[in-house]
């Protein structure tokens, strides 16, 4: 009966067509309805409502009981979107501060989840393009949030920032070597995008040392760098390392420089035999799109008559 009557009251919703009609809705105890109506208000583009929707922000940001108020921040997140539909981030930048801070611990089975994890990521990729020096230094703490989300839109927020300190907070998270794959593989495509010195910055993480996580995504970092430069940086380290798990990581990351060089390296270890071999005919695909170069593999692999070798290679060849 209750779920009834709350699908009633949204399809309600849909029906309005104006700002006072919407306006009741906004003031409603339930957080889905407010959500629904602000999702209206802004494709109706009433722009008169625009600070009803600050106010509800305010509102729920201080209730004495968040959760009860609004469960998964569901209508927090709406109103941080309302609020940049009608461009009145600037105007209510101390609110979207707070909501960039706000945690909302809510029970789950086994435990507890921090849905304000959400509002945060919102937040941090929503204020970015504002042009004001604070939002640096406020979305920055977010790189060492404790979930992965809020890490995540910042970097991303930064990214879009692109300017030294943003780049420094970048270069300082990377440092801390704490973070889990995905953060650490959005991290280094954010440093490749707007680090003036990528490679240099990237090769740290090769030779220093670090996780497994950080190393491997430095590699493929690199490799999506693309060019001789990047070809040279990941040669220098295979040269310097003889680990056979790294060499196959690091023969991947070649192949993806789409190199000329990296495709006659990676021709040269199929002659090689031995595992070297078969991690070169696990990376050489990429290259076989050109008929000579999948006639020059053929040639390759006869000569060396490894079965195996054919094997690994022929969704790419044949």
């Amino acid at each position: 009966m209750i779920v009834a009557l709350l699908e009633n009251r949204l399809a309600k919703i849909q029906e309005l067509t104006s700002a006072e009609e919407l306006r009741p809705y906004l003031t409603d105890t339930n957080n889905i309805v407010v959500s629904n109506a602000i999702a209206r208000v802004i494709k109706l583009k009433c722009v008169e409502l625009s600070g009803e929707i600050a106010n509800i922000l305010e509102r729920l940001l201080n209730a004495k009981d968040p959760i009860k108020a609004d469960k998964g921040c569901r209508a927090k997140i709406i109103c941080v979107k309302g609020l940049k539909a009608f461009d009145e981030l600037h105007r209510n930048y101390d609110l979207l501060r707070r909501a960039l801070n706000h945690r909302q611990l809510e029970p789950v089975f086994g435990g507890h989840e921090d849905t304000g994890a959400f509002l945060r990521s919102e937040v941090a990729t929503t204020i970015a393009a504002l042009p004001l020096p604070e939002v640096t230094a406020d979305v920055a703490p977010l790189l060492f949030d404790p979930q992965t989300q809020p890490q995540i839109a910042a970097i991303k927020a930064l990214s879009y920032i692109a300017s030294e300190a943003a780049v420094t907070a970048l270069r300082v998270k990377a440092a801390s070597d704490s973070a889990t794959d995905e953060v650490t593989e959005e991290l280094f495509a954010a440093v490749l995008k707007i680090d003036r010195e990528p490679i240099d910055f990237l090769k740290r993480f090769l030779y220093n040392e670090c996780t497994e996580t950080s190393r491997k995504n430095a590699l493929f970092a690199l490799g999506k760098f693309k060019g001789t430069e990047a070809f040279n940086a990941l040669n220098d380290f295979y040269n310097y390392n003889s680990d056979l798990f790294l060499r196959k990581q690091i023969l991947l990351a070649i192949s993806i420089t789409g190199t000329d060089e990296g495709y006659a390296m990676l021709k040269n270890c199929l002659s090689e035999g031995g595992s070297v071999a078969e991690y070169a005919a696990t990376a050489i695909g990429v290259y076989l799109n050109d008929e000579t170069r999948r006639d020059e593999v053929k040639k390759i692999l006869k000569e060396v008559g490894s079965e195996k070798l054919v094997e690994i290679i022929s969704s790419s060849l044949f």
